[in-house]
């Protein structure tokens, strides 16, 4: 699997989730996803990150609205994610998806995987592989995403010791 939760980490602080349900949110431009900034930032974690992986980890807040499709694709400028779920619902999920035949480049059979998600726990993601977002429900749903421009298996790695 491209993805691992760790379930044995602390959950996110609580006054984080709050901070995520009353941001303001924007459109972004890459990627196209409504975006708020954290606080979070500033936390023994993701200093533990920057330390390891450099200046540029960083991390928002990213909200799928009620009804929402956030469409197949790969991440651009970043290789990892590390997400917490913050806020969501039994008809929210997020899947990976692998071609069967990865010789046939027109093949549009594919094997889906759902990422296991834990509330208020992180998940690591390969963001290279392909996968989407749904939210088929009429309430929304919050992560806090950071972004990683280093390989899954590093980030694993290290977060397994840490």
């Amino acid at each position: 699997m491209r993805y691992h939760c760790l379930k044995e980490f602390a959950n996110i602080p609580f006054h984080v989730v709050e901070e995520a349900k009353r941001a303001t949110y924007e459109m972004g431009r890459y990627p196209n996803v409504l975006k708020a900034g954290s606080s979070f930032n500033h936390s023994s974690i993701m200093k533990s990150l920057r330390k390891q992986f450099g200046d540029n980890v960083g991390g928002i807040y990213i909200k799928n609205n009620p009804w929402s499709f956030y469409d197949w694709h790969i991440d651009m400028n970043r290789q990892c994610s590390i997400n917490w779920l913050l806020k969501t619902n039994s008809n929210a999920l997020t899947l990976h998806r692998e071609k069967t035949e990865p010789e046939r480049l027109n093949s549009i059979i594919y094997n889906i995987f759902p990422v296991e998600y834990v509330l208020y726990k992180p998940t690591i993601m390969d963001t290279t592989v392909e996968h989407c977002v749904i939210n088929s429900s009429d309430e929304e749903r919050i992560i806090f995403s950071v972004s990683l421009d280093v390989p899954f298996n590093d980030v694993k790695g290290f977060l397994s010791v840490v």
